[in-house]
């Protein structure tokens, strides 16, 4: 009866990402073989898609908008205001837009390899994008690329020399 559970569950794990692989017009057969597209279909429209060729952009996209790992496609209500802390290349950021397309979107990326990435993005799907990093309270931070070089594995760490500034979660505004 597990097994058949587990089974059950796998299917219909498969067939939303497909249905959202058709949401977004992106080709999906199975997670082995895939490959992040070049471009995706928000609200209509298309996006050419920019991100370094890394075996985590991957799964960063395939989280986001086949698996949708962070719920967007279920929120009801409507929703004004999204932060994207650690924004990355800017895939969640995107997919909020193609969800809420009338939300203001404001994306947050220390790591300025990966800002260059999320820039066409933001251009493209119109969300603002901050080239900060976002703790519990201001100061610098240094970049900590814990021995990958993939972008989406940087950390950060205090370091009143660094060269990164870090803005306090409570001092971001709404709608600025």
């Amino acid at each position: 009866m597990r097994l058949n559970r587990r089974l059950f569950d796998r299917v219909l794990h498969l067939i939303k990402m497909a249905r959202n692989a058709r949401r977004f017009g992106v080709q999906f057969h199975r997670r082995a073989s895939f490959r992040p597209p070049e471009q995706v279909i928000v609200n209509g429209r298309l996006i050419h898609l920019r991100f370094p060729m890394e075996e985590g952009m991957k799964w960063d996209f395939l989280a986001v908008f086949l698996e949708d790992a962070y719920g967007l496609a279920s929120c009801s209500n409507p929703v004004r205001t999204i932060l994207d802390i650690g924004g990355n290349v800017g895939f969640f950021s995107v997919a909020a837009k193609h969800y809420f397309p009338h939300a203001l979107v404001h994306s947050y990326e220390p790591n300025p390899h990966a800002f260059e990435y999320a820039a066409t993005q933001s251009r493209q799907c119109n969300f603002k994008l901050f080239p900060e990093a976002v703790g519990g309270h201001g100061g610098q931070v240094s970049l900590d690329f814990c021995a990958s070089l993939d972008s989406n594995q940087c950390r950060t760490k205090e370091d009143a020399t660094g060269s990164v500034l870090k803005i306090a979660l409570e001092s971001l505004k709404a709608g600025s």
